[in-house]
């Protein structure tokens, strides 16, 4: 349990760890909600996809801002500004009575997402900066865990409180998730002063041109970041497709949601016991996990028992947990701490902003191929992602093993 262990001696990053949990939780709780309220007062399709369209426009615009504001405030400071401004935006979904006043909600969601867009890679950054080297596979598969917690108590019980109380409760909580997540993060002691330099201070534009610079130098980054182009692709699909499996194939409706999303975040916390340290090549790993995963989301797509699809996405989950944690790994460790903001930016930018459009892709492509096709299509494609990734892997003449990783990786 070197997770748990780590969880109690790091104590910068348990707090950063519980404000991502309570802040996670209450934006599921209000993802689950304001979809819900949404549908009732339009009882448009459309809505929810424009919904959707709303969150992936500033990721594209306000990730690299992160990194760039770093160099003129310190990271603690963007941190807590951002949850207290999503305070006030969580707030404004209160104005909202008729389907009149639903542009508040698709500029509240862009504002949202703006502030997650600027917060996480931020977070990233803060992360490798404050936990010792050697801890960050475990803080990684605390991640995954954090995640899995997020979509148990998030969106499997988020419906309910929707439900049993009313959207207006559950968006006055997810405003308060923001704010308890600001204080935890107000105590948080830095080991090291941050030093805001004058000369250290870019344009965002040239911020944002050295992170891709730095990427082509870096051939592991770079196929790292081939990899977050990709996968999203099949990714948003199968995320739009848990909804069909739970309404169409299986006819359960929202308590079929509610326990697949349970079953997801069941498979990320087991992860935490898989005993990723002892495979001493992490990129292989992420990749041979990876292929699992489609291998599990195929069969998912071909079953028509209730129960073995509650067990497969599990599986599914538990392969992605241990991937995620290889792969983000392999990522922080591989990027000098001068170009870490800027690369995680380009990281978190491409990841949703393809993800974004792959789920928008779906809804299109469902009213033409039935589920079982996209759904095996997408988990096919993971494979087929996943094999080449190992391929390359084997043909590298350096490898980047867990102990060796502050090596140089230029292109040859």
């Amino acid at each position: 349990m070197n997770s748990i262990k780590l969880l109690k001696n790091e104590e910068n990053y348990r707090k950063l760890f519980f404000a991502g949990l309570i802040n996670g939780i209450g934006d599921r709780f209000n993802q689950v909600a304001l979809f819900a309220f949404i549908l009732s007062i339009t009882g448009s399709g459309f809505a929810i996809g424009a919904a959707l369209s709303v969150r992936i426009i500033p990721y594209l615009i306000f990730a690299p801002y992160g990194s760039w504001l770093t160099g003129r405030f310190s990271k603690k400071t963007i941190m807590i500004t951002t949850d207290l401004a999503r305070v006030l935006v969580a707030l404004s979904f209160l104005l909202v009575r008729t389907v009149n006043d639903i542009w508040f909600i698709y500029v509240g969601l862009f504002f949202l997402a703006a502030g997650e867009a600027i917060y996480q890679p931020i977070r990233k950054t803060m992360i490798v900066e404050e936990v010792e080297e050697k801890n960050l596979l475990s803080v990684n598969t605390l991640e995954q865990v954090l995640l899995g917690v997020v979509l148990v108590f998030g969106s499997a019980t988020g419906g309910f409180a929707s439900h049993f109380f009313s959207p207006q409760f559950v968006f006055v909580l997810n405003s308060i998730s923001f704010l308890v997540a600001g204080f935890i993060i107000f105590f948080i002691h830095t080991k090291q002063m941050e030093q805001l330099k004058v000369t250290e201070k870019q344009s965002l534009w040239l911020n944002m041109k050295n992170g891709f610079l730095y990427l082509k130098k870096n051939t592991v980054l770079l196929k790292l970041f081939i990899i977050d182009l990709l996968i999203p692709l099949a990714d948003g699909m199968f995320n739009v497709l848990i909804s069909f499996y739970a309404f169409k194939k299986f006819e359960q409706g929202d308590v079929g949601i509610g326990i697949f999303y349970g079953a997801l975040g069941l498979g990320l916390i087991i992860s935490m016991w898989v005993p990723i340290s002892r495979f001493t090549h992490l990129f292989r790993a992420g990749s041979m996990a990876m292929v699992l995963e489609g291998v599990f989301q195929s069969v998912l797509s071909q079953t028509n028992s209730f129960i073995l699809a509650i067990c497969l996405f599990s599986f599914i989950s538990l392969s992605s947990g241990i991937g995620n944690a290889a792969y983000d790994t392999v990522l922080m460790k591989t990027t000098d701490k001068q170009e870490r903001g800027s690369v995680f930016a380009l990281f978190e930018m491409i990841r949703n902003v393809m993800i974004g459009l792959s789920m928008l892709s779906a809804g299109f492509l469902l009213t033409y191929f039935p589920p079982q096709f996209l759904g095996i299509a997408a988990g096919l494609f993971f494979v087929l992602v996943g094999i080449c990734a190992c391929v390359v892997s084997y043909f590298r003449k350096k490898e980047y093993h867990l102990q060796s990783y502050e090596m140089e990786y230029n292109n040859e």
